[in-house]
């Protein structure tokens, strides 16, 4: 009996004289229970017994120990953030601490364990003054499971959350060849970084260059909510007037627990003037040979031009030589 109580003592004893403190990291989860590509947003908080100097560097190291964490177990980091608290009370005691504060979301199913994946116990070592000091940090497990979404005979739904979709024209009336900005914005919360560009129905009669997109995001009140733009830069080739839509996004809501879309079922535009349509059909052939010669190295270019020129040459002297020959032919008999 005395021996099972002299044990745990001299073991507190000899991590005492280790490390200077032990601090205690506690994970704070918006839910336990979430579904693939469904955003978690995650609070690590680092609990101190006293102030340690080096409160930065200390953030930088827990920072990349919880990036560390969820990369291993195939999280996706979606907006971290790092602050820091300096006091806390809690019990009548005064604590110093470090939170780390972010969104994360797994693309598969699963159950996982935060704090399980790396050692349990990270060491943090201050410099204060001349002595340094080390801080050894004990992590509370906690448990996420990942579920996978409801089958569905729908078309594939590209992100989780719940979304509002619009659009923007810088006009609605334009001149043949004219640029045309097109911008189709998504607002909501949720899997917003996991929205593809839409697809535009121009029907080969407009030249589309590939849309450029900017995402915004947000923590608030438990929630990652924000929003993404594509903003498509475009010129039409003929006049008439123009429906660029219907364009649709399919999403699953996990509020609701089903299903869901938004979509933008017309686009008006109206083009005047003449028609050009080899703005469409040349710039196609163009970005054709463009796109074959960046993907060649100049080892690659360099010959097949040169043999080109080559056979061409060959190809004239051989001809030039027949008909040489045939002209004297005839010369003789005549």
């Amino acid at each position: 009996m005395l021996r099972q109580i002299l044990i745990p003592i001299c073991f507190i004893l000899a991590t005492s004289q280790m490390f200077a403190q032990v601090s205690v990291a506690r994970w704070k989860l918006s839910e336990k229970q979430i579904f693939a590509g469904q955003p978690l947003i995650v609070e690590l908080r680092v609990f101190f017994s006293e102030e340690p100097e080096g409160m930065p560097s200390n953030q930088i190291e827990i920072s990349n120990f919880v990036d560390n964490q969820f990369r291993k177990l195939g999280f996706l980091i979606a907006v971290p953030n790092s602050v820091e608290e300096p006091l806390i009370e809690r019990n009548g005691n005064v604590f110093s601490s470090l939170v780390w504060e972010g969104a994360v979301f797994h693309p598969d199913s699963g159950s996982f364990i935060l704090g399980k994946a790396l050692e349990m116990d990270m060491e943090l070592s201050l410099d204060s003054g001349q002595n340094k000091q080390n801080i050894e940090v004990r992590f509370v497990p906690q448990a996420i499971r990942i579920n996978d979404l409801p089958e569905t005979v729908l078309p594939k739904a590209w992100s989780v959350g719940d979304f509002k979709m619009k659009y923007e024209l810088n006009k609605k009336r334009y001149l043949t060849g004219e640029p045309i900005i097109l911008t189709i914005s998504f607002e909501g919360k949720g899997g917003l970084a996991s929205i593809p560009p839409p697809q535009i129905p121009v029907k080969g009669k407009f030249l589309v260059y590939d849309p450029k997109s900017e995402l915004s995001l947000e923590i608030k009140n438990d929630e990652l909510i924000g929003s993404k733009d594509f903003t498509y830069e475009m010129a039409g080739a003929y006049q008439g007037d123009f429906n660029l839509g219907p364009i649709s996004l399919y999403y699953f809501s996990p509020q609701n627990f089903r299903f869901d879309s938004v979509s933008i079922k017309q686009i008006p535009i109206k083009i005047v003037g003449k028609d050009i349509p080899q703005i469409v059909e040349v710039n196609a052939l163009d970005n054709f040979y463009r796109d074959a010669f960046e993907k060649a190295s100049p080892d690659q270019k360099i010959p097949f031009r040169f043999a080109t020129i080559l056979i061409w040459v060959a190809t004239s002297i051989l001809i030039l030589l027949l008909l040489y020959g045939f002209i004297w032919e005839l010369r003789k008999r005549s």
